[in-house]
């Protein structure tokens, strides 16, 4: 259980899905782990596209155990329905940095 990756849930206005395809759409720009770091510039590692697989399988586990639970516990649940936020967009990979200009993006403050 210590290594297990966490799940993405809401936290705020509930009842909406939160996914890494969905924080793209939005205009959030993903990039992959932090590699080092070389004056004003952040290095990231290529990695991306398999934590983001690695979230959806995690996800799916989820959605896997609760409809095993309604099953086993002979529920009477609607069926499920497909999440539009979960949607692929094989655009959304495309032309991933692997770096980053602090200075350049404005960013001053990293907490």
């Amino acid at each position: 259980m210590q290594f297990m990756t966490q799940p993405q849930v809401s936290g705020t206005r509930g009842e909406h899905t939160v996914t890494l395809q969905q924080l793209a759409r939005q205009g959030v720009n993903l990039l992959g782990g932090l590699k080092g770091a070389s004056g004003d510039r952040l290095l990231f590692r290529k990695g991306l596209k398999d934590n983001w697989d690695l979230g959806d399988a995690s996800s799916q586990r989820i959605k896997d155990m609760i409809d095993g639970y309604i099953a086993k516990a002979e529920i009477d649940a609607p069926p499920a329905e497909a999440d539009p936020v979960e949607a692929l967009n094989p655009g959304m990979l495309a032309g991933l940095a692997d770096s980053l200009d602090l200075k350049q993006a404005g960013i001053n403050t990293i907490i």
